[in-house]
């Protein structure tokens, strides 16, 4: 298995946050994102998972309501890459999917805002934009990858595999927030 820490497995969920574009991240409302280790012991392969109530469904009735949650599943995450990278290893250039048998899971702001990611190390926050980000820049962040990384290397390109999945975790959890229903985020390649 991939050795990551808790740590640098924070820092990619902070990443994925921070190249969630600043349009979204204003909307963003009441919400907090967490790490852990491991799912619930129901759904071991969970990547990461959305409860709350989604921005459609608030209403009138909406308030004094503790925040929503997105939790993001370390352990899960690590296991699929690092059985993805035993497969590729044995097929073909460019066949990478996941073993048979692990599934993908559910994946499930005012201006210059900060989402927190909540984990043992504390709480983390980037800001919604992005390091240096200019107003109206290219979140980065698009279905199947995520801009920038490798070095080159099996360890490098297996990092690499765990940066995308988590921003595609992230992703999907965060549109789940928005009320965008699982359907749909398959349909455009965010499942």
């Amino acid at each position: 298995m991939l050795e990551m820490t808790r740590e640098e497995f924070e820092e990619l969920v902070a990443e994925a946050l921070d190249r969630i574009p600043p349009e979204l991240t204003r909307l963003m409302d009441n919400v907090a994102v967490f790490v852990e280790d491991e799912p619930p012991a129901d759904d071991p392969e969970l990547l990461g998972l959305y409860e709350g109530t989604p921005l459609t469904d608030r209403g009138e009735w909406y308030a004094g309501v503790l925040p929503d949650r997105i939790t993001i599943y370390r352990g899960p995450t690590l296991r699929m890459c690092a059985g993805r990278e035993d497969v590729t290893a044995q097929e073909p250039a460019g066949a990478g999917e996941p073993p048979e048998g692990v599934a993908p899971g559910a994946r499930e702001a005012p201006e210059g805002a900060r989402v927190p990611v909540v984990g043992e190390a504390g709480v983390t926050a980037g800001p919604a934009a992005g390091p240096g980000a200019e107003p109206g820049a290219e979140s980065g962040v698009e279905p199947g990858g995520v801009s920038g990384g490798g070095r080159g290397g099996p360890s490098d390109a297996l990092r690499d595999a765990v940066r995308d999945e988590v921003a595609i975790t992230v992703v999907h959890e965060v549109a789940h927030h928005f009320g965008i229903e699982d359907e749909r985020l398959h349909e455009l390649g965010w499942g």
